[in-house]
């Protein structure tokens, strides 16, 4: 799987979508890992599962950010 940075970039037809592992998701928000497990539990944001590997949509987290945002 191609990398740009830190993150994941999958093809999937016209544009390319970046997906994050658990350790990018805590590192971008600055969370810990129970924080994370958490919000997977609670469906806070979509996720898969591919065997034991789990990928988070940027695209997913960011439109969840923005739903928090304090104006």
């Amino acid at each position: 799987m191609p990398r740009i940075g830190n993150f994941a970039r999958i093809s999937s037809g016209m544009k390319d979508d970046v997906y994050l592992t658990r350790a990018e998701l805590m590192a971008l928000l600055k969370i810990k890992p129970s924080t994370v497990q958490r919000l997977m539990k609670s469906r806070a944001f979509p996720f898969f599962k591919i065997n034991r590997r789990v990928l988070f949509k940027r695209t997913d987290v960011d439109k969840w950010l923005m739903k928090r945002r304090v104006k």
